[in-house]
């Protein structure tokens, strides 16, 4: 394709980058193409030319594949995909990761029976959400700014709340 109407953008690693990833030439390449048909909101064939040449390159290039699948509406199997992956190894946090992409990204939002066959799996494993609380509470009272620990601990609080636990020196509350 030409390219000659788009300028690619570097990547940006800060001023004084601690550990600079030495990509292939031609990978950089297409990623500056990348930053810069994104940036332009581009559609077409070379766009996803050039995501199929990125993910020869590197298969596991989530940013790819979120655009792939957002700019051309490919959410129709992706769950169940996803689905397929963590059956043959539970512990892959990129198949995890995509899971929660392609339920809470996806422009059809789940449904409430959907969310709740979540809640009654997390349910029967029998685990409180307390077991949580020290952690976040140790997030909460840092330097380190953590909105999902912080949710969480509101989550944990509220089920204190739920089972009548209200007073502040049971709940941990200074």
């Amino acid at each position: 394709y030409d390219w000659s109407d788009t300028a690619p953008i570097e990547q940006d690693d800060g001023p004084e980058p601690l550990a600079q990833i030495a990509y292939d030439p031609e990978y950089s390449k297409a990623m500056g193409y990348f930053r810069a048909i994104s940036q332009k909101n581009e559609h077409s064939e070379r766009a996803l030319t050039l995501t199929e040449k990125i993910i020869e390159h590197n298969p596991a290039h989530y940013t790819i594949w979120q655009w792939v699948i957002r700019t051309f509406n490919l959410w129709d199997n992706e769950l169940s995909f996803v689905e397929d992956l963590l059956e043959k190894d539970v512990r892959n946090n990129s198949a995890w990761n995509q899971r929660y992409f392609a339920i809470f990204y996806n422009p059809t939002k789940p449904s409430e029976e959907f969310l709740k066959k979540e809640v009654e799996i997390i349910a029967k494993s029998n685990i409180e959400i307390t077991v949580l609380e020290e952690l976040c509470k140790t997030y909460s009272q840092s330097d380190t700014i953590s909105p999902h620990a912080l949710g969480c601990l509101v989550d944990i609080y509220e089920d204190h709340v739920k089972r009548g636990l209200t007073d502040k020196k049971e709940l941990g509350i200074k």
